[in-house]
C-alpha cells in the first residue's frame, strides 16, 4: 500500500504554551488531504462501501455526503457512491485536521511564572529550542525526547513529531532526517536519528544486532521491586560444565556462591532463550513453547551481581536492600555524555551489566541485578496490545504465526531508590532483546507496572494529586465549552441558530477528535449549505465537526490535560558500536520523576 498525505495551506500555525512548568505546542487546524492507492481487497468494490468499512471515523452518512461534495475524490475526479474502485485508483479525502498537542523539553525557569510573567515570556519561548540536542555530527543527531511525542508522522500526528519540530528546529534537517530506531510516543528519552539512508542502515544494523548495542532504561514502578513477582515464577539454574561441578549435577546442582565452578557459571539464558550446552543439564520445567525454528523461549529468572556473577543464593530481598542511587552508580561521569570508547571496555560493560566503565567495582559487586527471561507476543495488531508471560495454554499453531507467535524476550533489572510516600520503585531496566514494550510487559508481569501506565497495569495518575485534580478541572471546562454559543476557531464559523444543540453537544468523555464523530453531529452539520462561490476549503472549514466540539482557543490545552502526558519510562543511555569498532555513548539528562539522594 502507497500512502501520501498533502498539506493544503502553506500557513499552519503552531504556538507553544507554557502550562504547569510544561511547555506545551499547538498546531492550529489546517486542510489536509488523505490520499492511498486502492488495495486490492477494494477493487471492485462501491467507493462508499470501502470507506465506510475500511476506515470508519465518521457514520455511512457523512462519508456520502463527503463523496457527493468532492471531499472524497478518485484519481482527481469527483465520482457517485456507487462508483466500483478500479485497480490504481488513487483515493483521497480532504479533511479539516486536528492535531493533540504534545510536551516539548520543559523550560524549568518556567515553572514559578505567573500568568502575566509567562505572556511576556512569550516570544522567547517560541525562539528556544524545543527539542534538546544531546550530540550532533555530520551523520547523526542525537536528541533527548520528551513523552507524548512520537519520532515521525503517525496515526493523528503530522506537524506534532520529532522529525518535523527538528526540521523547523534547523532548516538544514529538511528532508534528511531517518529513523534509526524506535521509542514508544509515550516513553521519553535519548533518540538516534540519522541524517542519511546510509547512516540509518548501518546505525540501525548495530542496534539490532544484540551484540552491538547496549540500552540502558529508567524506570518508576509500583511496589518494592521484585518483592511482588509471582510465586509461580522459578528461578533458572546456572549452566556448569558436569567436569567442572563437584557434584556431576552440571546446570541442575547447587548454585552456592562456593561452589568450584561458581565464576565460570553462565547465564542459564541468551538473548532470552535457554543454553544448551554440550555435557550440561538443563531445567527441562523453565523451557517455553517452542517455535518453527526450534529455539527454545525461556521463562524464569536469576540474579548476579554487577560484575556478572551468578549468587544462587541470592533472594529478591537481597535486590530490593542491595540498591544503589544513581550518584554513587554514576561516580564523576557527566550526565550529558558523547564519547567513544574501546571495544573491550564496551564488552566488558555489557557482560557484567556496569552501567559505566568507570564505575567503581565495589559497588558494582554489591549491587544485585535481578535477570527475567519471559516470552512475549503481538496479541493485536490492530489494537496494538501485547502481552507477555506462559503461553503455554496456546496451540502450536498460535505459537507458530507470524503475526502472533511468541518470541524469546530478557530484561535485566536493578534497583536504584525507593520512595515510601508513593510506594514507588526506580529501577535500571536493559533490555537484551528488543520486542515491543518489553520493558513495560515485563515489570506489568513481574507485578510491578511502571506507576503511570494505564495500558500495562499503572494508573495514568499514581502518585499524582495534582494531575488527577487538573484533569478532573480540564473536563469540567470542556464541559462548560460545549453548553456555551459563541465563536468557534478563526476559519472555521459554525451557524449555532441554525442547528440543534446536538451539533455541539459533544460525545461523553470525548476530545476533539478521539471519539469518531456520531450521526447526529453528521445530520446537523448536513444542514449547512454551501454558498455560492465558497471554495470546498472554506466549506470543509465551516461544517468541521473537529471544530464544533473544540469550542474555545484553550481546548486542545485542556484535552492535553486529560490524556497520558507520558509514563515513567526513559531512555537514559545507548551505547553502539559502529562499524568502525568504535564505541559511541549517549546519554541523557535522568529525568525529572526521579529523586537523587
Amino acid at each position: 500500500l502507497l500512502s501520501r498525505f498533502r498539506v493544503l495551506s502553506d500557513n499552519v500555525k503552531m504556538d507553544v504554551r507554557a502550562w504547569g512548568g510544561k511547555r506545551v505546542r499547538i498546531v492550529r487546524p489546517y486542510p489536509f488531504a488523505f490520499a492511498t492507492f486502492a488495495k486490492a481487497r477494494w477493487v471492485g468494490r462501491p467507493v462508499i462501501d470501502v470507506y465506510h468499512e475500511e476506515f470508519g471515523s465518521y457514520p455511512k452518512s457523512y462519508y456520502e455526503s463527503a463523496i457527493n461534495e468532492g471531499r472524497i475524490l478518485v484519481s482527481g475526479k469527483q465520482v457517485s457512491c456507487e462508483y466500483k474502485i478500479k485497480g490504481g485508483d488513487e483515493l483521497t479525502h480532504t479533511v479539516h485536521r486536528h492535531e493533540p498537542a504534545v510536551a516539548v523539553s520543559d523550560e524549568a525557569s518556567l515553572s514559578s511564572l505567573v500568568d502575566s510573567e509567562r505572556t511576556q515570556k512569550k516570544e522567547e519561548l517560541k525562539s528556544s529550542a524545543l527539542i534538546k540536542v544531546i550530540y550532533e555530527d555530520n551523520d547523526v543527531i542525537v536528541v533527548d525526547k520528551p513523552a507524548t511525542l512520537p519520532i515521525h508522522p503517525c496515526g493523528g500526528y503530522n506537524f506534532n513529531s520529532l522529525f518535523h519540530i527538528l526540521a523547523e528546529q534547523d532548516p538544514n534537517l529538511k528532508g534528511r532526517l531517518h529513523t534509526v530506531h524506535r521509542l514508544d510516543r509515550l516513553t521519553s528519552g535519548v533518540t538516534i536519528v540519522a541524517k542519511s539512508t546510509h547512516v540509518a542502515k548501518s546505525l540501525g544494523k548495530c542496534i539490532s544486532d544484540r551484540e552491538h548495542c547496549h540500552k540502558t532504561y529508567i524506570a518508576r514502578v509500583k511496589g518494592r521491586f521484585p518483592l511482588g513477582i509471582p510465586t509461580k515464577l522459578s528461578r533458572l539454574s546456572a549452566i556448569c560444565r558436569k567436569e567442572d561441578s563437584k557434584d556431576g549435577l552440571g546446570g541442575g546442582g547447587t548454585e552456592d556462591a562456593g561452589s568450584s565452578c561458581d565464576q565460570q557459571k553462565q547465564a542459564p539464558c541468551q538473548f532470552g532463550e535457554l543454553v544448551d550446552i554440550p555435557g550440561s543439564l538443563v531445567n527441562e520445567s523453565s523451557r517455553g513453547k517452542g517455535n518453527k525454528n526450534n529455539t527454545t523461549p525461556a521463562l524464569g529468572f536469576w540474579i548476579t551481581d554487577g560484575l556478572g556473577i551468578i549468587h544462587g543464593d541470592a533472594t529478591v530481598s537481597d535486590v530490593f536492600e542491595s540498591r544503589q542511587n544513581m550518584k554513587k552508580l554514576l561516580g564523576q561521569e557527566k550526565s550529558l555524555t558523547h564519547q567513544p570508547e574501546d571495544l573491550e571496555t564496551n564488552m566488558e560493560g555489557r557482560q557484567t551489566n556496569d552501567l559505566t566503565s568507570s564505575t567503581n567495582a565495589e559497588v558494582r559487586s554489591e549491587q544485585r541485578w535481578f535477570h527475567l527471561a519471559c516470552p512475549c507476543r503481538v496479541a493485536s495488531h490492530k489494537n496494538g496490545i501485547c502481552e507477555a508471560g506462559d503461553f503455554s495454554h496456546l496451540s502450536k499453531s498460535e505459537a507458530e504465526d507470524k503475526k502472533f507467535g511468541i518470541k524469546a524476550a530478557q530484561t535485566s533489572f536493578a534497583v536504584i531508590d525507593y520512595d515510601t510516600e508513593t510506594d514507588s520503585t526506580i529501577v535500571l531496566a536493559k533490555p537484551v532483546t528488543g520486542r515491543t514494550h518489553q520493558i513495560r510487559l515485563h515489570l506489568e508481569y513481574l507485578g510491578h507496572p511502571i506507576a503511570n501506565d494505564p495500558n500495562y497495569g499503572g494508573d495514568i495518575w499514581y502518585g499524582d494529586p495534582a494531575g488527577a485534580a487538573a484533569c478532573q478541572d480540564a473536563k469540567e471546562k470542556m464541559d462548560e465549552m460545549d453548553l456555551m454559543a459563541g465563536s468557534q476557531e478563526p476559519g472555521c464559523k459554525i451557524a449555532t441558530n441554525t442547528l440543534s444543540s446536538s451539533f455541539v453537544q459533544r460525545p461523553k468523555d470525548a476530545t476533539s477528535t478521539d471519539v469518531p464523530a456520531t450521526e447526529a453531529e453528521v445530520q446537523n452539520a448536513a444542514l449547512q449549505v454551501r454558498d455560492k462561490g465558497e471554495t470546498l476549503l472554506s466549506f470543509i472549514k465551516k461544517t468541521c465537526v473537529w471544530c464544533a466540539r473544540s469550542r474555545g482557543g484553550d481546548r486542545v490545552l485542556f484535552e492535553f490535560l486529560v490524556r497520558s502526558q507520558g509514563i515513567w519510562l526513559h531512555a537514559f543511555e545507548y551505547k553502539v558500536i559502529g562499524g568502525n569498532g568504535e564505541l559511541l555513548k549517549y546519554r541523557s539528562d535522568p529525568p525529572t520523576w526521579i529523586c537523587l539522594r
